[in-house]
C-alpha cells in the first residue's frame, strides 16, 4: 500500500487538466513547479471598538510543487496602535489540490499555522497568538498568453486562536474560534507576480487585539523563478 501511495499522486496530478495544474492555491501566481519571492505591505485592523489599527511590511516565499500540493512561508513587522507597539508574526500554509475541476475553477483544501508576538515594553505587556486557519480555496486561472496568468481567488476558511501573555503584569489567557475568508486576485507576467487581496474574520477583540487582524488589506510584489 505504501508503495502505491506515490504512484496514485502521481497519476492524480497528471490527470489534471494544465490549467487546474497552472497555480498553487496559495496566494500567488504560479505556474507548476514555480517559486516566488515577494515583499509584502498590509493595513490592518485588530479591533473594532474601540479601533486598533496598524501597518506592516513583510517577505514571503511561496512554492507549487509539480503535482498536487504547494506550500508558503512568511515573515512579517506592524506596528499597531496610536503607540505603534511592535508586532512580529511568521507563519506557513500547505495547500492540497482536489482532482475537481469544473467550467475552469479549481479546488485546494488549505490549513497552517501562524504565530505573532506583540510587545509594549513601557508597561511590561508581551502577548503570543498562535492560529490555525484550516479551509478551502476556489481560483479561477486564466491565461493570458505565453508566461502570463490572471487568478482571482476565494479562500473561506475557520481559524482556531489562542493568545498567552501577561498585561500589566497580569496574566492574560483568550482563545476561541471563528469563521473568516481571504480573497485576492493574482497576475504573473513572465517572471514578475503581483498579489492584491484582503482578509477578515469574526474573531471576538479580545483575541483580535491582542495579535490577530479582524480585517486585512494587503499587496505582494515579486519575482517568481
Amino acid at each position: 500500500m505504501t508503495r502505491l501511495l506515490p504512484a496514485a499522486l502521481a497519476a492524480l496530478a497528471l490527470a489534471l487538466p494544465t490549467a487546474a495544474r497552472a497555480q498553487g492555491c496559495i496566494g500567488a501566481p504560479l505556474a507548476e513547479g514555480s517559486r516566488a519571492f515577494q515583499l509584502q505591505g498590509s493595513s490592518s485592523v485588530y479591533s473594532s471598538a474601540p479601533e486598533v489599527d496598524g501597518m506592516g511590511f513583510g517577505a514571503s516565499f511561496r512554492h507549487n510543487l509539480r503535482g498536487i500540493v504547494a506550500y508558503s512561508a512568511e515573515y512579517a513587522r506592524a506596528s499597531v496602535g496610536d503607540n505603534d507597539l511592535p508586532l512580529q508574526s511568521g507563519g506557513v500554509l500547505l495547500a492540497l489540490r482536489a482532482p475537481i475541476t469544473r467550467y475552469g475553477v479549481s479546488l485546494c483544501a488549505r490549513g497552517g499555522a501562524m504565530a505573532s508576538r506583540l510587545s509594549d515594553d513601557p508597561s511590561a505587556s508581551e502577548l503570543d497568538n498562535l492560529t490555525f486557519p484550516v479551509g478551502l480555496v476556489l481560483e479561477l486561472p486564466v491565461e493570458l498568453r505565453a508566461g502570463s496568468a490572471l487568478v482571482p481567488y476565494v479562500a473561506p476558511q475557520y481559524l482556531f486562536s489562542r493568545t498567552r501573555g501577561e498585561v500589566l503584569g497580569l496574566d492574560y489567557d483568550r482563545s476561541g474560534d471563528a469563521p473568516g475568508l481571504e480573497a485576492g486576485l493574482g497576475l504573473r507576467v513572465r517572471r514578475a507576480a503581483l498579489t492584491l487581496g484582503g482578509s477578515f474574520n469574526d474573531l471576538p477583540d479580545d483575541l483580535v487585539t491582542a495579535a490577530v487582524p479582524g480585517q486585512s488589506f494587503f499587496l505582494r510584489v515579486g519575482v517568481v523563478f
